[in-house]
């Protein structure tokens, strides 16, 4: 991919113009008093390279961090008037990538660029071995010669596995899982010189933490009838609530939502269906997220 500076074809026009009415050349190419506004601009959703001939303006962002799933309902109880399991927790939300505006100075013609592109963040899946937790978003960086001179960190994944409620035993009540921290912002960036050219930041700030999963809450006791009558089966624990993904910064860089956590299963009536809880509802998801998906980073070059 290649880009260059060009005069505007007004400018060209008046130079003509100029020309056949016999008035100084100078006057028409004379530079405008006040600084242009940027004449051209690309767009980075992948890893690339380009070429500007001057200096020019970076902005960057790191990968938004994975969320959370929910986590698992405990199982009622098997037998008549049984207790009800517990609500599982909501996920963590996952960080925002960091955002930095560098402007990059005594660039030569002809040099060239890479810029590399962080992915978003994978959400955990249900905790099957007890080890499974969301991953960092990828940080994005730009090289020259190759040296980093911009770089913007992706968000942390959210803290996991989520929690799962407990199960009842006999006419005693599951217990709700507990919820877990969301994933911190992207730690910072980088803006410095390389390979001759200077660099000056001109913004920088983080894209904002997830916030945690919620408690699912315990189910109830069962309670034994006289003579068969008056008894009850537990009901079961609701899900937390999920967490939040971190926000992002001009709608990029957010990280994926934490998922509500599954109901409890209530407990084994006489009658009817088992009383189980409510799902958790799921927490939202930051700039450029999908989901539980953090986003991926992204680059803007103008000059």
């Amino acid at each position: 991919m290649y880009a260059k500076k060009t005069w505007g074809a007004g400018v060209t026009a008046l130079a003509a113009l100029a020309l056949l009415t016999g008035a100084p050349v100078t006057s028409a190419l004379a530079a405008p008093a006040t600084p242009a506004a940027p004449v051209g601009k690309l767009e980075f959703t992948e890893d690339d390279a380009f070429i500007v001939d001057g200096n020019f303006t970076v902005e960057l962002w790191g990968a938004g961090g994975g969320g959370a799933v929910r986590g698992l309902g405990g199982d009622g109880g098997a037998s008549t008037w049984s207790g009800g399991g517990g609500g599982g927790a909501g996920g963590g939300g996952g960080g925002g990538g960091y955002y930095v505006e560098c402007r990059l100075t005594g660039v030569k013609p002809g040099t060239e660029f890479e810029v590399h592109i962080g992915r978003g963040g994978q959400p955990s899946t249900p905790p099957i071995d007890g080890d499974d937790v969301p991953t960092a978003g990828g940080a994005s960086w730009i090289t020259v010669a190759g040296r980093t001179i911009v770089l913007a960190e992706g968000g942390r994944g959210a803290a996991g596995p989520t929690a799962g409620g407990t199960d009842a035993v006999d006419r005693r009540h599951g217990l709700g899982g507990k919820g877990k921290a969301g994933g911190y912002h992207g730690p910072g960036a980088i803006c410095t010189p390389a390979a001759g050219i200077d660099t000056d930041r001109l913004a920088s700030r983080d894209g904002g933490s997830g916030t945690a999963g919620g408690d699912g809450t315990d189910g109830a006791d069962g309670r034994s009838g006289f003579l068969g009558i008056g008894g009850s089966a537990g009901r079961g624990g609701d899900g937390g609530r999920g967490g939040d993904g971190g926000a992002g910064f001009k709608g990029h860089g957010g990280g994926g939502e934490g998922r509500g956590g599954n109901p409890g299963q209530g407990g084994l009536p006489v009658y009817g269906a088992r009383p189980g809880g409510t799902g958790g509802i799921d927490g939202t998801f930051g700039a450029g997220a999908a989901g539980v998906y953090g986003s991926h980073g992204y680059a803007v070059i103008t000059w």
